[in-house]
């Protein structure tokens, strides 16, 4: 079995045991610390689809675990909307790229509304990122 194989199932494991057995996710990561940085097909972490997924008590599970949170996370997180989730991942420690930020505000493919326009400018700036 190749390694992206295993990685998408260390993935899928993590997820699972999230999703449906939270109380058992601090073995699993103690048994296996990699798991956090496990792949699926998309290259997203279980943090990373946990976010896109507005799935905030699983984020704040697998953060508290030591998980990463990449941009690309918070990104996602505003192209679907999902401000809480924005706002949690910042709190968090989460960088984004402003650049990308930037683009996502004035973008009409992903148009937020004005209040989530207003918020995420406001979380933005609260931490340190000017747009």
């Amino acid at each position: 079995m190749d390694d992206e194989v295993i990685h998408n199932q260390d993935h899928i494991r993590l997820l699972d045991a999230v999703l449906m057995e939270p109380d058992k996710v601090p073995a699993l990561v103690k048994e296996n610390p990699y798991i956090l940085e496990a792949l699926n097909c998309c290259d997203e972490t279980a943090l990373h689809w946990l976010a896109v997924e507005n799935n905030l008590d699983g984020v704040r599970l697998l953060r508290s675990l030591g998980a990463n949170i990449s941009e690309w996370a918070i990104h996602q997180a505003i192209e679907v909307g999902a401000m809480e989730m924005v706002i949690l991942l910042l709190e968090l420690g989460g960088e984004p790229s402003i650049d990308v930020c930037r683009k996502y505000i004035t973008n009409k493919v992903w148009e937020l509304k004005p209040k989530q326009k207003r918020l995420l400018i406001s979380y933005l700036n609260q931490y340190g990122y000017e747009l």
